[in-house]
């Protein structure tokens, strides 16, 4: 009785540390027009020994478009791993977006087995330009003009120089 007791004390004052993971996602804004980059970036927070794998959300919203996806970056805070995925993705339509929990996959030690855990959901509103019949036509956005700067334009007039003396040398020449 007494060895049952002692046995039982030990294995109630072990600490059992449990690995733990965490996920959670997020947009720039709740309002977006028609075409705007959209940064999503989801931020996974786990212990070492766990593996985690790339979110995927090609086919999570019908309606979103997948633009780019940039380099997982792997940080490391208050003693657990952080890995951000950052994904740039855009809307063509006017509609209200809701994104459910994305499905991230890991795997724990050896263990082969793929787990997931999910982030939270997302909503955001995409909306569409206002228009006015009564005005003129004009682009969206204005055509950006790019300064030009002296040392540029003494670039390309030298380079004209440069053809047209050859192609004087050339003439004389032959």
């Amino acid at each position: 009785m007494v060895k049952k007791i002692i046995f039982l004390v030990i294995i109630c004052s072990l600490n059992f540390y449990a690995q733990s993971i965490s996920a959670e996602a997020n947009v720039d804004s709740a309002n977006y027009l028609v075409g705007d980059h959209i940064n999503l970036k989801i931020r996974v927070m786990y212990d070492e020994g766990i593996k985690v794998s790339n979110p995927l959300i090609k086919d999570l919203v019908k309606d979103l478009e997948v633009i780019k996806v940039e380099e997982p970056l792997l940080l490391e805070e208050n003693g657990k791993q952080v890995v951000e995925f950052d994904y740039i993705v855009s809307v063509y339509d006017s509609v209200d977006i809701s994104i459910p929990g994305i499905p991230v996959g890991f795997r724990t030690g050896n263990d082969t087995t793929l787990q997931t855990v999910n982030t939270n959901p997302l909503s955001f509103t995409v909306h569409t330009l206002s228009v006015q019949p009564d005005e003129e036509i004009k682009d969206v956005k204005e055509p950006i003009k790019i300064p030009m700067d002296w040392q540029t334009i003494l670039l390309y007039f030298l380079i004209a120089a440069a053809i047209a003396g050859l192609a004087y040398f050339l003439y004389k020449r032959y």
